[in-house]
Parts: structure tokens; sequence; C-alpha cells
């Protein structure tokens, strides 16, 4: 049985896949011309990537049921440029910025808003360009005293 955390992450790849460039394969496999959408980790021989990791930066105060921040990374192919990393970077944000009122991975999600983001893209030890974006998802959180 998977968390209510991984619902919600495995949610938003498969959204991800649907309406961004990004390849979602729970069980890996990705070939080199894929974008993957990976949880957590940034597999070092993928050049193009979309990688959700959650993180908490601190108390939730936003009278919500709950919010759960996602750091969205992208990496783009090394031969790209910075328009590889940006043809990834833009749609996910063009998908989630806004989104509300949708169950996604089984999580009824309130909101998602765009966060923080790098300004200028960085570049990884391998020439590919990156960009990292947080998002703040409000969502409800069921649990064995909560049921509605």
């Amino acid at each position: 049985m998977a968390s209510w955390t991984e619902d919600l992450l495995v949610g938003l790849a498969e959204y991800l896949a649907a309406h961004t460039p990004g390849v979602w394969k729970p069980n890996g496999g990705y070939s080199a011309s894929e974008a993957a959408i990976v949880l957590g980790w940034s597999p070092p021989e993928l050049d193009q990537l979309i990688i959700l990791t959650p993180y908490q930066p601190g108390p939730d105060d936003s009278g919500t049921d709950t919010v759960q921040h996602v750091q969205v990374k992208c990496r783009g192919a090394a031969d790209g440029g910075l328009a590889s990393v940006l043809a990834l970077r833009d749609p996910v944000l063009d998908a989630l910025h806004g989104l509300a009122w949708v169950h996604i991975g089984g999580v009824r999600i309130q909101q998602i808003r765009h966060q923080s983001g790098v300004e200028l893209p960085g570049v990884d030890q391998s020439n590919r360009h990156e960009t990292t974006d947080n998002y703040r998802a409000q969502a409800v959180r069921m649990s064995a005293y909560r049921t509605e």
C-alpha cells in the first residue's frame, strides 16, 4: 500500500505525462530520447528529466487540510542548450500552476501554486541545463480520524 505522499507524487507524474513532454514509467526503462519523469532521484545516465521531490519548509499554518510542497527539477539534453530545459519547465509550470479542485492519484487537490523558482538555469557537470521550481499543493489528507 502506497503512502499519501507517494499517491500524490505518482498522481502528479501521471498528470504531467498527460500534459507535458514528460514520460512516466513507474518501473523505469526510459530510452535516451525520452524526457523521464522520476520521483526523488536524478539518474545520471538520462539527459532529459522531470524530477518530483516532496519537502516541508516548515510548520503548516495555511488553514487548509494539509499543504505538501513539491520541488520540480527539470534537466535538458546536453546538446539542446537552454531551449531543451525550457521545453520541459514551461509546460510543467503551465500544467501545475493554478490547477484546482481535481483528484490526482486519489488525492483531492484544492489548489497547486508555483511558489518560487531559479531565475537563471544552472548547468550540471555534464553541461546539461537545469531549472528548479517549488510548488505548494493544498490538499485533503484522509486519515483514520478524518474521512471527509
